[in-house]
């Protein structure tokens, strides 16, 4: 099995049925079989595909979409490349993806919202809340962490890698 980003595998994009534009795409191979995580664009809009190709063919696995609609000044909804990853926390043989985004329509340089998603096999596990504001060396507002009780039935390790990679990533700076 191979969990490391982009691991080599046979399929691609051209494989599957997505919408939006591709921003991203990682690989890897699991118990599954080859897989693939597109992470599409378009305008107002994003999705985050997870296909699996048992006996070679397309099997989607989940599929999460967001929006920020009907925004009359700045929007932002922007995959946070950092946060990106596979892993196999639980030795189970079949990766986990994790990824994160930062949404929001607002008009100064507010907190933004955030979602951290880890997906495993389809199962899904969610960290919702807003980033901290740091204006130079002074926090401006507080970031939230909201752990969506998914987290809670899953194996400790997620949720200790998913709070750690949030920590890391929760800060905008100015």
């Amino acid at each position: 099995y191979s969990f490391g980003p982009n691991a080599k595998i046979s399929k691609s994009s051209s494989d599957v049925d997505y919408e939006g534009s591709i921003v991203l795409q990682l690989t890897w191979i699991d118990k599954n079989g080859e897989n693939l995580a597109l992470f599409t664009k378009k305008r107002i809009k994003i999705w985050v595909y997870h296909y699996a190709f048992p006996n070679g063919s397309p099997k989607l696995l989940r599929k999460v979409r967001d929006n920020e609609l009907n925004c009359e000044f700045d929007m932002s909804l922007n995959f946070m490349n950092k946060t990106i990853g596979t892993t196999d926390l639980d030795r189970d043989n079949y990766g986990e993806l994790t990824f994160a985004y930062e949404q929001g329509c607002r008009s100064d340089i507010s907190s933004l919202g955030m979602k951290l998603l880890m997906i495993e096999n389809g199962d899904k596990y969610i960290i919702r809340g807003y980033q901290k504001l740091v204006l130079g060396d002074n926090t401006a507002e507080h970031g939230t962490k909201i752990i969506d009780p998914s987290f809670y039935n899953g194996p400790s390790s997620f949720l200790k890698h998913a709070s750690n990679v949030w920590d890391k990533n929760e800060g905008r700076y100015y």
